[in-house]
């Protein structure tokens, strides 16, 4: 992807976003998926919390994201009983809003989404190359989600 085509990318996803909201007058009401929520069986039970999103922002013909690739596909098998695995192709325009709301200015991009929680954590695309570091940092998160769930409870 050329550097002229993401910055005029950016460019419309920022006024789309911008005539979106003043045209609907404010923000729209943000929605939470049903296997998202939080769900509490009954009194004194444990409450079910819903995987946590692995975003991946891509282009097809980005060679950063298609050296990064082979660790995505690693990642999924790993932790497919952790996090749900989402990919968004940047070039795909009706992905546009999905861009601005995660201020993606670089690909590969990769996020952590945890909508019970209302939580949101960006990888460093530093360690995307180096996979026990993501690893390492994969893991560090569900340790920490584990202490939330806790407290939910």
């Amino acid at each position: 992807m050329s550097k002229y085509k993401l910055i005029i990318l950016a460019v419309v996803a920022l006024l789309t976003g911008f005539l979106g909201g003043f045209l609907l007058g404010g923000r729209p009401q943000e929605t939470v998926a049903p296997e998202a929520q939080i769900i509490v069986k009954k009194e004194g039970e444990v409450k079910e919390i819903a995987k946590p999103a692995l975003i991946y922002f891509f282009a097809k013909d980005c060679s950063s994201c298609q050296k990064f690739k082979k660790n995505w596909l690693y990642l999924q098998k790993k932790y497919k009983n952790e996090f749900n695995f989402v990919e968004i192709d940047v070039d795909n325009q009706i992905n546009a809003p999905l861009f601005m709301e995660f201020m993606v200015n670089v690909i590969p991009y990769v996020y952590i989404e945890d909508a019970p929680f209302r939580n949101r954590v960006f990888i460093n695309p530093l360690m995307y190359q180096i996979l026990p570091r993501l690893e390492d940092e994969l893991d560090r998160y569900l340790e920490m989600r584990e202490i939330l769930k806790k407290g939910v409870s």
